[in-house]
């Protein structure tokens, strides 16, 4: 069982608030909509179980959405930070060997690209489809790089 089906194990007030910003706001039910629209658009672009997902967003809920429906279905994310250079994304894009990558701009990477900005609504058109049973706590569900002081960053 993944962490994010232990978390909606505990949804049981789907009309209360789960997130807010300050632009958006989402139930408890809004965000399981949200989390099953995503796990369509994971299947859609062909991510499953040991894919690794370079995620590089603004600080919006989609990012959290699409990094939790990553999770329910073993999709490794590559959290990337917004400002990095696109030679820095490049280089932890290419040495993780992502799959795919969302990206804020532009960088020198081998695998598909989708512009971020595009992301929220294209996760907003995604079929929502159940997220199954989900992967064992064990599996992993994030790679995180240093910041390569000595070096270049490690994964």
């Amino acid at each position: 069982m993944s962490l994010l089906h232990r978390w909606r194990a505990g949804w049981t007030e789907p009309d209360k608030l789960a997130i807010r910003t300050p632009r958006h706001t989402l139930t408890y039910d809004d965000l399981d909509g949200a989390i099953r629209r995503a796990v369509g658009w994971l299947k859609a672009h062909d991510l499953g179980k040991g894919d690794i997902l370079a995620l590089q967003t603004e600080k919006t809920p989609a990012f959290l959405v699409l990094h939790l429906a990553a999770l329910s279905q073993g999709v490794i994310t590559l959290p990337l930070n917004d400002r990095y250079t696109p030679a820095e994304v490049g280089f932890m894009v290419e040495d993780a060997g992502a799959k795919r990558a969302i990206l804020v701009r532009p960088a020198p990477v081998s695998c598909p690209t989708i512009d971020a900005h595009d992301l929220g609504p294209q996760l907003n058109r995604a079929e929502a489809v159940d997220i199954g049973d989900g992967v064992d706590l064990e599996s992993i569900g994030v790679i995180c790089y240093t910041s390569g002081t000595t070096g270049k960053p490690k994964g």
